[in-house]
């Protein structure tokens, strides 16, 4: 085996020595002296420490690669010796970089879900719900408008078709330059720069069965004048129907019919007597003729002159003799309820059923003195004096008959047997079960509402005739039959069937009991049927 070559010379076996015999003991105690041996041990020791200084620098360098394969070893190992999980440790593997960013990003993720909760977002749309209302075009009108006081034909109040007006033609400049909350042109009713002192605008182009609406606030119920102020000229007839509403009480038809004044820009004043009831008021102007109506600029509402209650008997009584009160008596009070007066004929006075008992109620509401006769004590002659006749289909038609065909005075009646008495229908009936009839016309005597079903009560039973339909005023029908009339008239004059009319003569869809379930449309169109027969 060869000798290793870092030994010192010194420490080499001579090849004398090995080829030799062994030397005395003197010669060797001299080769060996104390001088020789020490020199090998400094040189040997230096040699140590170079090395050890070799492996330290070495180690130093590689320090962080062993640390590196011991750590895979380590995790790919299932089970670490203990040697190595005590090596783990050293910082060199800890900051490694791979492992620092992916510690800081797992805080975050924590930090969102909180945010989450804390959203409550869901609250504020309703805050975003708030401004919707804001596309809605305002009301430009300045109401609300009070008794005494003037009213603008162009502020009609707010709702748009149907609500606050009809317009039922696309002529016409519409409302849209004043307001655009009845829509754009040529929407709305028609309204154009006045001419009229005062400026501002007037309303025009209105035709029959055209409304406009306005809102005013009465004092108290009784009559108020109201002044229109109007332009029209030659060959166009001024004519305006008014009808009043509050709740569920009505008045009108009030018809306005004033002269011509000589042009479109000439301008004057008109009057019509109006019921208003203590509140709000919604007042509703119709146009009531066919041709082009006026112009309408304004009109005032004022308290109605109370009437001169002439009882000037009040003069007789200052005559100093006592005698003189028999006089009093004779004061002539007794005809002013006459005008007014509606005789009610039924089946029995004295024990009136829930539709007539409705029936009367709201005849005396309208302001009328009703008079209830029973259907077999009544005669011709009750009619004397009244302004209406109103028949109830409660009578027995034979105890009635013809007593009051002949009259000069409106009758309004909903006895279908009786509609061949009256010389008005070739044939009648009723139908059973019934909350709605079909308006089919724009005359006043529909009140308003506009054509096809309304609802006028609740469940009933309905009357209908056949008139005469050349000259009758075919104004609704039953709803799925447009041969059965519920609502027709004749005009004062107009040939019924087999005779002139004497006066007006209205038949309406009331049954025995149908008054007592009426809604506020059915109510209108009773109202409006009485105001127009009594004309």
């Amino acid at each position: 085996m060869k000798q290793l070559s870092f030994l010192p010379s010194s420490f080499r076996p001579s090849p004398r020595v090995q080829a030799a015999a062994p030397p005395p003991l003197a010669s060797a105690a001299r080769e060996t002296g104390p001088k020789e041996i020490g020199q090998g041990l400094i040189e040997y020791t230096i040699l140590l420490a170079f090395l050890a200084l070799v492996v330290w620098v070495i180690v130093q360098v590689m320090e962080p690669t062993i640390g590196n394969v011991f750590s895979e070893f380590v995790s790919d190992a299932p089970v670490a010796p203990p040697s190595l999980a005590e090596y783990t440790p050293p910082p060199t593997y800890t900051p490694s970089p791979t492992f620092d960013p992916n510690a800081s990003p797992t805080p975050p993720p924590t930090a969102t879900p909180t945010n989450t909760p804390t959203h409550t977002p869901t609250l504020t749309p309703t805050a975003s719900e708030t401004p919707t209302a804001s596309p809605t075009p305002p009301c430009p009108i300045p109401g609300p408008y009070t008794v005494p006081g003037r009213v603008q034909f162009e502020n009609f109040r707010c709702g748009g078709q149907l609500v606050a007006f009809l317009d039922s033609t696309a002529s016409g400049p519409g409302s849209i330059i004043y307001r655009n909350d009845a829509g754009p042109a040529p929407e709305g009713p028609d309204l154009a720069i006045t001419s009229d002192a005062g400026g501002g605008y007037h309303l025009g182009w209105v035709t029959v069965g055209e409304w406009v609406e306005y809102e005013v606030t009465a004092p108290a119920t009784q009559a108020y004048s109201m002044i229109i102020r109007y332009a029209a000229p030659n060959g166009v007839t001024p004519a305006l129907q008014i009808d009043v509403r509050s709740g569920n009480f009505t008045s009108g038809p009030f018809i306005f019919s004033a002269p011509v004044t000589g042009g479109w820009d000439v301008w004057g004043q008109s009057t019509v007597q109006i019921s208003l009831f203590a509140g709000v008021n919604i007042i509703r102007v119709t146009g009531n003729t066919a041709n082009t109506n006026a112009n309408y600029n304004y009109f005032d509402i004022e308290v109605a002159p109370t009437p001169t209650t002439t009882p000037s008997a009040a003069p007789t009584n200052t005559s100093a003799p006592t005698n003189t009160p028999a006089p009093t008596n004779t004061p002539t009070i007794t005809p002013t309820p006459t005008p007014s007066g509606v005789l009610f004929v039924v089946n029995n006075a004295s024990n009136l059923n829930a539709g007539d008992t409705a029936v009367r109620d709201r005849l005396i509401a309208l302001g009328n003195t009703v008079t209830v006769v029973s259907a077999n004590d009544s005669n011709t002659n009750d009619a004397n004096g009244k302004s209406l006749v109103v028949i109830s289909s409660s009578v027995n038609s034979n105890q009635v008959n013809t007593k009051f065909r002949d009259v000069a005075v409106g009758v309004l009646l909903w006895e279908n047997a009786l509609l061949d008495d009256m010389n008005m229908a070739s044939a009648a009936g009723t139908v059973n079960n019934r909350t709605q009839i079909n308006i089919i016309s724009v005359h006043p005597l529909a009140a308003g509402l506009p054509t096809g079903n309304q609802t006028v009560s609740n469940s009933q039973n309905y009357t209908w005739g056949f008139p005469n339909t050349a000259t009758a005023l075919l104004i609704a029908t039953v709803n799925n039959n447009v041969n059965q009339y519920t609502i027709f008239a004749y005009e004062t004059g107009s040939t019924m069937v087999g005779m002139e009319a004497p006066a007006r003569r209205v038949s309406f869809f009331l049954s025995d009991n149908t008054a007592s379930g009426l809604t506020s449309n059915g109510w209108l169109l009773f109202d409006t049927a009485v105001n127009w027969a009594k004309q």
